[in-house]
């Protein structure tokens, strides 16, 4: 299995301002086995890293998906072990750090707010969200139009932590598709 891992790995050929070039390490880009890859090196990534801190310097909370990790610690001083022990894991994975600002954080979709009754998940668009999706006049098939809309209403389902913010996000997602045209029963039936 290694040896199959390491052929895949290193046999990936791709075309750059006319050269040729031979990829040495880590999996092409929209390769079938890259995200497999990815999952299982981040693991274990993780795992190294958690082995070579001590126990009042690990993380509280820790998430992961794929590359992007999410993690509470006790002081900035535990942070920055963290953070210096997964940058040590592998010389080609070099993570970057995000802090809160304003007691929020953008993980992924989500925005993680501290509130006074606790934690708060919303919807996160990044600023440079520009609101530009598919007019529903547009040329394509009847389906992508629905699907956007259902696609739309169903992350804001699975991210909002509340009542009153899957709301606000439902209203936000309407007013948006209707600048796109898009008709108010479709809106109806979607949600």
């Amino acid at each position: 299995m290694k040896k199959l891992q390491k052929r895949i790995c290193q046999s990936t050929i791709f075309q750059f301002n006319g050269k040729f070039y031979n990829q040495i390490d880590g999996a092409a880009m929209g390769s079938r086995i890259a995200p497999l890859l990815a999952d299982v090196i981040m693991s274990y990534v993780r795992d190294q890293a958690l082995k070579k801190i001590n126990v009042e310097n690990k993380p509280i909370v820790l998430w992961r998906y794929v590359n992007d990790i999410f993690d509470a610690v006790n002081d900035m001083s535990a942070l920055d072990i963290f953070f210096n022990a997964l940058n040590s894991v592998h010389n080609n994975i070099t993570f970057t750090k995000e802090l809160e600002c304003g007691d929020s954080l953008p993980f992924l979709d989500a925005l993680i707010e501290k509130s006074q009754t606790g934690i708060q998940a919303t919807t996160y668009r990044k600023p440079i969200h520009s609101c530009l999706y598919t007019h529903w006049t547009s040329f394509i098939p009847h389906h992508q139009k629905r699907n956007l809309v259902v696609g739309f209403l169903d992350r804001a389902y699975k991210i909002a932590s509340t009542y009153n913010v899957i709301h606000n996000e439902f209203m936000q997602i309407k007013s948006m598709l209707i600048k796109k045209d898009t008709p108010k029963h479709t809106l109806i039936a979607a949600s």
